[in-house]
């Protein structure tokens, strides 16, 4: 039998401008402009398109689009090959993909907040 993907709460798209703070329950997918403060204790996926200056809380994050500013996940950090990412990322668990920009700082912590040493790898698509 085959997995069905979650469903998405929410959509917002390319021509999407918003401003200030967001918080959400369940999945939202964002592909338009943002700035401000996000927060939710769900997953976040950025699309391609999103152009977003913001801090980011959530449980986990997807990321193809460019995004400047502080994103901090309590599970993980998913940088696919198109995503640009400008500032501090901080989760468990982070991925990058071939192809995915990162220029900033990158925490790897643990569920109790103290650093961890872990091994940082690429994934190749």
């Amino acid at each position: 039998m085959e997995k069905k993907a979650p469903a998405i709460n929410a959509f917002l798209g390319r021509e999407t401008v918003l401003e200030g703070t967001f918080s959400f329950e369940g999945i939202v997918r964002m592909d338009g402009t943002f700035r401000g403060d996000i927060i939710s204790g769900e997953t976040l996926v950025i699309g391609s398109t999103a152009v977003m200056d913001c801090n980011i809380k959530v449980k986990n994050v997807e990321i193809n689009g460019e995004i400047r500013g502080s994103i901090i996940a309590s599970q993980r950090i998913d940088l696919h090959s198109s995503a640009k990412v400008y500032g501090s990322i901080e989760a468990p668990i982070i991925t990058m993909e071939d192809g995915a920009f990162f220029d900033g700082v990158c925490k790897m912590v643990i569920e109790n907040n103290s650093p961890d040493v872990r091994k940082v790898t690429t994934l190749h698509g």
